[in-house]
């Protein structure tokens, strides 16, 4: 995913949320985030949190938004809210993209903006892109779309001509933003040569993606220092490094100029990346393995058992991609007996996380309902109906 001008339509992406965009600190609960288990993490976390450590915080949200540690939708949200509230500025866009999207709470566009507003302060260009979005679709700070400015209903936004205010704001949020990550860039770049863990996480998820601002490139995309960088993370037992390196190692190749498959001996290397950050708990690397093993891209022979494995350990810790697969594996019998019974389970799990745009989302909730109703008319016993 590229940050573009249609940011604001997208999901928080869960490569963002995994990795911190500061420094790693010396307190307990930053090296254990960054390179302990997420089982160990939480609860040193929570004593930081309790005491009202904003980025302690951050990091307790993070682990409880599904990405990392356990998923819970209830705690992500009161950490998320608790650390904005303290000023953390990567909270603050957290808590309104929250509210701007519907994700993980209902939509309320004009607490999005006041929050929006507080990130971008801060200067965290994705608020400011999300500020510089709502303007361009005419979208003021309590949520009214002005038509009257020229609002295209082919395209979803405002006609840029000198008198439409909505389209000059626009522009003027979004020249502050490709400045805000210039300089957000340049720093990741001095605190990753210096060796910090967190700084070259983020770089490696910056050049992994690019990032693109209203059509401009800030940086070019380039899978080569992408996984440079996680590398140096990884080495240094980062689980965001060990996470992404598995991912560039096994996938980058797909978006060289000149894309060829991995070897097998650089296939069991982002393996056991992969492996490394799942062991702590990493629920996106036990997600990844299990996708692998049910024959993604075709780079390991498909093994049935081991990616029922993965899902079944991700989905019961809330995962909610994990929780979709598990039930297409007992709906369709891969790995396991058929049952659809336990199908429905973990459909309705994954759709009890639904989040628009998102396309396992919406079938998870199709197929839920569909069993559901196929339970109901033919009158059949499932212990997970009206749960």
């Amino acid at each position: 995913m590229k940050y573009s001008q249609l940011l604001g339509l997208a999901v928080i992406s869960t490569a963002i949320i995994s990795c911190a965009s500061v420094k790693i600190d010396n307190s307990p609960c930053a090296k254990a985030y960054y390179f302990d288990s997420y089982s160990n993490a939480i609860p040193i976390c929570m004593e930081s949190a309790i005491a009202g450590n904003a980025q302690a915080q951050l990091y307790l949200a993070q682990m409880y938004n599904n990405v990392l540690g356990v998923r819970n939708h209830t705690k992500a949200i009161h950490w998320y809210l608790e650390a904005a509230k303290n000023g953390n500025p990567d909270a603050e866009y957290f808590v309104g993209f929250m509210y701007g999207h519907g994700t993980l709470m209902e939509s309320e566009s004009q607490r999005a903006a006041t929050w929006y507003r507080k990130a971008s302060a801060q200067g965290v260009a994705m608020a400011t892109t999300e500020m510089a979005w709502r303007y361009s679709v005419g979208l003021d700070d309590n949520g009214l779309v002005h038509n009257e400015y020229g609002l295209d209903d082919d395209s979803g936004f405002v006609t840029n001509d000198t008198a439409n205010p909505y389209a000059a704001e626009s522009n003027n949020w979004y020249h502050k933003a490709i400045t805000q990550a210039q300089k957000k860039i340049a720093t990741a770049k001095r605190s990753a040569e210096a060796g910090d863990a967190g700084s070259q996480c983020e770089l490696a998820h910056y050049y992994k993606d690019g990032i693109n601002i209203n059509n401009q490139d800030v940086l070019i995309a380039d899978s080569g220092k992408s996984q440079f960088w996680a590398k140096a993370a990884a080495a240094q037992g980062a689980t965001c490094g060990e996470f992404q390196l598995g991912l560039d190692i096994l996938y980058g190749w797909a978006e060289s100029e000149t894309p060829h498959k991995p070897t097998p001996a650089q296939i069991q290397a982002g393996i056991n990346w992969l492996t490394k950050a799942a062991n702590k708990g990493d629920l996106n690397a036990l997600d990844k393995l299990g996708s692998l093993y049910m024959d993604n891209w075709h780079l390991v022979p498909q093994d049935t058992n081991t990616a029922m494995k993965y899902f079944a350990q991700a989905a019961k810790l809330g995962n909610p991609s994990s929780q979709y697969h598990l039930a297409e594996m007992y709906y369709y019998g891969l790995g396991t007996t058929r049952d659809t019974c336990e199908a429905y389970r973990w459909y309705s799990a994954a759709a009890n996380q639904a989040t628009k745009d998102n396309y396992l989302s919406i079938q998870a909730i199709s197929q839920a309902l569909s069993l559901d109703m196929g339970y109901l008319n033919a009158r059949k016993p499932c212990k997970y109906l009206n749960q």
